[in-house]
């Protein structure tokens, strides 16, 4: 009898799971439009947000420092006479190409104070390095942040761009309500798409401390280990051309001013070099000035000198002998030549008849 009221454990666990899929049918089957609708909500939202979003892409670099350890001899002396400069070392580098400086430089360089869209059918699009018209500063530092974008027309038949109704002239400097620039037609303005009238173009204007700061966000260097003398440098940007260019134009200029720098280093320590050299030839002239006012007031005979005057007289002596032997060769065989003929006479008398 006991043994048959015991229930099957089996069976009480598939009827409580059974129970639990009824609860949930029951709960939320009847709203099963809401899901659907909610399904297909997230994957237009999911479209939409990848359909406007921005992409974004990563440009790398690397550089590799020179190891100054072979020319330790150089530097040494240089170390000796104070003059030497600042050995690299990936710390300092580090340093140098995240500087404020080196980026307002690129700003500059590359003209992104003025950065050109044009209108798209979803966003505006960064018109580089395919813009019709590139607009270069004359005073860059002196421009300032311009909070509204600045539409312009392209003129390619005039040859000139349109600003608030007025036109001017391209490759010649003009005065605008923003400054002072000289723009410049792109060697890809006859580009279809960017020639196209129907899409305009709008300028955006930023001073060049605001661009170099809005760049050092996306930027970063890095070094690949601690005994390593390799730096990479990676760049992140909506147009990966400008992204390239970029790290190029940074790396170019970080070079050139390490040249400029070991150049000016340089220039410095022969200017020292040579004043040292001044002093010390002044410094000589003045002890050798001492030392002949000493021999001539105590009589000192100089030997070097009374060798080289010996030497002069011996040389001159040697050139009036070497003359006179010439002489008296001539005069010998003038001698000679004067016996023969007096021997030739009487015979000539007496061949006469």
């Amino acid at each position: 009898m006991n043994d048959s009221r015991r229930e099957n454990p089996d069976h009480v666990e598939l009827d409580e799971s059974n129970n639990f899929f009824k609860d949930i049918s029951y709960r939320y089957v009847p709203y099963w439009p809401i899901f659907l609708f909610a399904f297909f909500l997230s994957i237009a939202g999911a479209w939409i947000y990848l359909h406007y979003q921005t992409p974004i892409y990563e440009a790398n670099a690397s550089i590799l420092l020179k190891d100054e350890k072979n020319d330790s001899e150089g530097s040494n002396i240089l170390e000796s006479l104070n003059v030497s400069g600042t050995k690299k070392n990936v710390e300092n580098e580090l340093v140098v190409l995240k500087a404020h400086s080196l980026m307002r430089q690129v700003v500059t360089e590359m003209g992104l104070y003025a950065q050109i869209y044009q209108k798209g059918k979803v966003r505006d699009i960064l018109s580089f390095p395919s813009s019709p018209v590139k607009f270069v500063a004359l005073y860059p530092d002196s421009i300032a942040d311009v909070s509204h974008p600045i539409l312009f027309e392209y003129l390619p038949a005039k040859n000139a761009i349109k600003i608030d109704n007025r036109n001017y002239p391209l490759n010649t400097t003009v005065e605008t309500p923003y400054g002072l620039f000289q723009i410049f037609k792109s060697g890809d303005a006859t580009n279809s798409f960017v020639a196209n009238t129907k899409h305009p173009f709008s300028l955006q204007l930023k001073s060049v401390k605001t661009v170099a700061k809005q760049l050092s966000g996306p930027f970063s260097v890095s070094a690949n280990s601690k005994q390593s003398t390799v730096i990479t440098l990676k760049f992140s940007d909506e147009n990966p051309e400008r992204a390239e260019a970029i790290l190029n134009t940074l790396i170019n200029d970080y070079s050139k001013n390490g040249i400029e720098d070991k150049n000016t280093i340089a220039s410095h320590t022969l200017q020292f070099l040579e004043d040292r050299l001044r002093i010390v030839n002044g410094e000589l002239s003045k002890v050798e000035g001492d030392i002949q006012q000493y021999k001539s007031k105590e009589n000192i005979v100089d030997i070097s000198e009374e060798g080289k005057m010996f030497l002069t007289s011996v040389q001159e002596s040697d050139l009036k002998i070497n003359e006179i032997s010439i002489q008296l060769s001539v005069l010998d065989e003038v001698e000679k030549y004067v016996v023969k003929k007096k021997a030739m006479l009487p015979e000539l008398y007496r061949e006469r008849p």
